[in-house]
């Protein structure tokens, strides 16, 4: 029998919910070492958001020597960082970023599989929507998450 999600998705989710600050947000995934998380409103999933929506969302107040935006967030660390080091011309920036909510900036038209999709088709909608991440859902519940990394996980095992 092939593989399917339910036997690689983790069923530990970290989960963020429309209404919560984008700085919040954004720590909490720095702390945890993710890139994004399911968004969540009254168990259901409404929504999906990374780190590169954050970038994407910003990049055009980005300045220039900032660099590419969606990948500023990951080498910089947090929003947090950005924001303690905003100058006079950043002060608009910072304000819009302080008010902006997850909702504000999450995918809602999440790609998702439930726990009985084969692997092969959970990768071949990674290949085809450029994702980094597929959620695992049963009746419009979040129950698991597979990540890129696993799925480069079955073909390295960890030694």
């Amino acid at each position: 029998m092939p593989l399917q999600a339910k036997d690689l998705m983790s069923c530990s989710l970290f989960t963020v919910s429309p209404e919560m600050s984008l700085i919040e947000m954004d720590r909490a995934l720095s702390e945890l070492k993710i890139s994004g998380a399911p968004v969540v409103k009254d168990g259901r999933l409404v929504g999906i958001v990374s780190s590169t929506d954050i970038g994407q969302a910003f990049s055009s107040n980005l300045k220039t020597n900032i660099g590419e935006s969606s990948y500023y967030w990951h080498s910089n660390g947090t929003l947090t960082s950005l924001l303690v080091g905003a100058d006079e011309d950043d002060s608009v920036l910072a304000e819009k970023i302080r008010r902006c909510t997850v909702g504000d900036i999450m995918t809602a038209d999440v790609i998702s599989v439930t726990p009985e999709t084969e692997i092969s088709e959970v990768a071949a909608l990674m290949v085809k929507y450029k994702i980094h991440r597929v959620l695992v859902v049963e009746e419009k519940r979040p129950v698991g998450i597979i990540t890129s990394l696993d799925m480069v996980g079955l073909h390295c095992p960890a030694s």
